[in-house]
């Protein structure tokens, strides 16, 4: 049935001609004898045998073209043959004018009968203009009963041959349907808004006779007037089976009025079951997390569109902490583990109001709904915290016992839509992290806040080596006070909010990926600075940097110094480096070579905010810094602090025994100068002697006279 029964086009079924009936071409031949026999009863004198003659040679040609043709439109053939009939005789025929309009009023009637009741309209304009060329043609009135039945023949024949076809037709549709998956077809009566009768297999594909369908389907639509039969043309329809399990068939209709005027729409619902199973099956899998089986993003996404109506709405936003850690140490596959344990643990927490989505990576979000705005938000508290003390309990994992926690953001708002509400819980989230404080509420100041972080942060990216500058505080020989260094501290210089200190803008470096780059600029613009105080001193004027550690471990920072150093050569022997003590305990042996290799460019080396952190005496002693910088926390109790006091003398007898210089920070008084000076302190830096200040005004503060550089061989 396959190879001989085409597919459905433009809403037509065509048949081959192999499949046409042997009546059908009999009735077809029967046909054309009686078209042409009608034809000699016409009063055309002998040119009535010319005619008949005609349509039968007509006919013929035709019916054989016809034969071989690959299929045949049977919508269409009707008014291909009447068309023929009517070129025919309105070419040969003496009466031309109306005889033709005669066969086409007949050709449409015919066609219109078939079509359905707009044709009559034409059929009308048809009749008028008939007469009106009868009557100027000045014909006899007694043949038009002759012509008219010739004109109506070939459309009465074709109604013959479709009928006969119609009902073989049918069955093969059926037949081609049940071939694909089954398929019932059905009558409704639009104006009663009821299925009247169903007809097919439905015992087969629904495990329900055509009455009981019938009814099913009605009592539904009366329950549920969404649930319409004919509202579901051209799209999907779920349909229960007696055994429960649910069906899904595709609707087609089309709606033709009966003679009383009752519109009734015809339709056929083919079984797609399968198809829809493969298609849920798939986008099932699209919003399936893989590893976990939580919903993804676009499982959370479908969700909470359902929920967009929804008054009370809360969203929170997990992570966990140290996860890195064991990634790391341990690593993707327990890191995996530890995933697919802490969803399995979460699941347990969630129930019918809570949707819950593994959003990447170790980010978990869960969705909270119901129609009480406060309700749900004490309900997000809770659930909150009931996460933070389920994920503190210790995960048996690979035969290991692994120990983390979370951090959980919430957000709520009825007036938010759930992307808002998702960036919102994710930024407090990030806020509890940072915090220690296992979860933290949405805070509207620290989402401005974080606007403005996102502001500076872009116009950072774009603008750091025109922006970011230099200040420089003078570092002063603690018997004489007299410069001996400076140490450079940068500043970023906003156009509109002016100049900011680190602490404005460090972070986002850090977040922006902007660390390298920021610390090249850094080290060109400090070059630059030693070179231009080089000829204002004999000695040697140092410049020293704060960088990130980071930085340091990277070879390709050590050559990039190197690089600029040879072309500035200056500079050598005048750039200082500083490492905070925290920096040194992160990666002490990672750092260690790439100190040395400093040292080799004649790079001066400190270990800034000495005795903040916990480092190994061994580890100053191994490591090649030549300057010890003692923080500003012990050195603002000197002198009356008798503790701190002790701490930074000791300090100071440590370096001096070690052969290294060291440098009090924050110096404030003239009196802790004195002090430092006579504790053996080798240098002092602090606002006692001057803040950090611009190149400019630290040339004007340091070296007031000679009016023009001295060099070191002048001097």
């Amino acid at each position: 049935m396959a190879e001989t029964l085409t597919a459905i086009e433009d809403g037509n079924w065509t048949v081959s001609s192999a499949e046409r009936p042997a009546s059908l071409r009999v009735g077809q031949t029967i046909g054309l004898i009686f078209l042409s026999i009608t034809a000699t009863l016409l009063p055309l004198g002998p040119s009535k045998f010319a005619v008949a003659a005609t349509i039968l040679t007509v006919g013929v040609v035709s019916g054989v073209f016809e034969r071989r043709l690959p299929n045949k439109n049977l919508d269409g053939s009707l008014l291909w043959l009447n068309t023929i009939g009517a070129l025919v005789c309105a070419t040969l025929l003496p009466v031309a004018i109306p005889l033709a309009a005669l066969t086409i009023v007949g050709s449409t009637a015919s066609f219109a009968i078939f079509q359905g009741r707009r044709m009559y309209l034409v059929l009308g304009v048809s009749i008028v203009w008939l007469g009106t060329a009868g009557y100027l043609a000045q014909t006899p009135l007694w043949y038009l009963v002759p012509v008219t039945i010739l004109g109506m023949s070939t459309g009465l024949v074709e109604f013959s041959n479709w009928f006969r076809l119609r009902s073989a037709l049918q069955r093969q549709r059926m037949e081609l349907l049940t071939e694909v998956g089954g398929a019932f077809t059905w009558e409704y009566n639009v104006q009663a808004d009821a299925l009247v009768q169903v007809n097919g297999p439905t015992q087969t594909l629904l495990g329900r006779s055509n009455a009981d369908l019938v009814s099913l389907l009605n009592t539904q639509a009366k329950e549920n007037p969404s649930l319409s039969f004919v509202s579901y043309t051209g799209n999907t329809r779920k349909i229960a089976h007696a055994d429960g399990s649910d069906r899904w068939f595709k609707m087609k209709q089309k709606v033709r009025q009966r003679a009383d005027g009752v519109d009734i729409a015809y339709g056929v619902a083919v079984d797609v079951t399968q198809i829809e199973l493969a298609r849920r099956r798939e986008r099932k899998r699209a919003e399936i997390d893989v590893l976990t089986g939580l919903a993804n993003r676009n499982g959370l996404a479908e969700f909470l569109d359902a929920q967009a109506d929804r008054v009370g709405r809360a969203m929170l936003v997990l992570d966990l902490d140290r996860f890195k850690e064991v990634n790391d140490a341990l690593g993707h596959l327990v890191g995996d583990q530890l995933i697919a344990a802490t969803a399995q643990r979460l699941v347990k927490l969630s129930d019918e109001r809570c949707f819950i989505a593994r959003l990447g990576g170790d980010e978990f979000s869960y969705a909270v709904v119901g129609d009480d705005a406060d309700e749900v938000d004490r309900e997000a508290e809770n659930l909150a915290t009931e996460i933070c003390v389920a994920m503190a309990a210790s995960f048996a994992i690979d035969g290991l016992e692994l120990t983390t926690s979370a951090s959980v953001g919430i957000a709520s708002g009825a007036g938010l839509d759930w992307p808002e509400l998702l960036r919102r819980a994710d930024g407090a989230m990030y806020e509890a992290k940072q915090s220690g404080q296992g979860y933290c509420w949405h805070d509207e100041k620290e989402d401005k806040g974080s606007g403005l972080k996102l502001e500076r942060r872009v116009r950072l990216n774009r603008t750091l080596e025109d922006e970011i500058v230099l200040f420089y505080q003078p570092v002063v020989r603690a018997e004489d006070h007299q410069l001996v260094s400076v140490e450079a501290l940068a500043r970023w210089n906003h156009p509109s909010e002016g100049l900011l200190m680190p602490d404005a803008f460090l972070p986002l470096l850090e977040q922006g990926g902007l660390t390298a780059r920021f610390d090249s600029h850094v080290v060109r613009m400090a070059i630059d600075c030693a070179v231009a105080l080089a000829p204002f001193s004999s000695q040697p004027i140092q410049v020293s940097l704060n960088l990130n550690p980071r930085s340091l471990w990277s070879p390709v920072f050590v050559g990039e110094l190197k690089a600029l150093l040879q072309k500035n050569p200056m500079a050598r022997g005048r750039i200082g480096i500083e490492v905070t003590e925290q920096g040194l305990l992160d990666e002490p042996d990672r750092l260690a070579p790439m100190l040395r290799s400093l040292v080799e460019l004649d790079v001066g080396l400190s270990l800034d905010d000495f005795g903040t952190g916990a480092s190994s005496l061994i580890r100053l002693r191994s490591l090649p810094f030549d300057t010890i910088k003692i923080d500003r926390s012990f050195v603002a109790g000197v002198p009356h602090d008798h503790t701190d006091s002790v701490i930074v003398q000791s300090t100071i007898k440590l370096a001096h025994d070690l052969g290294k210089n060291t440098v009090a920070e924050g110096v404030e008084t003239l009196e802790q100068a004195d002090a430092l000076a006579a504790m053996g302190c080798t240098a002092l830096q602090g606002w006692a002697f001057s803040p950090a200040v611009s190149m400019t005004d630290l040339v004007a503060q340091q070296f007031p006279s000679p009016t023009t550089p001295i060099n070191a061989a002048g001097r």
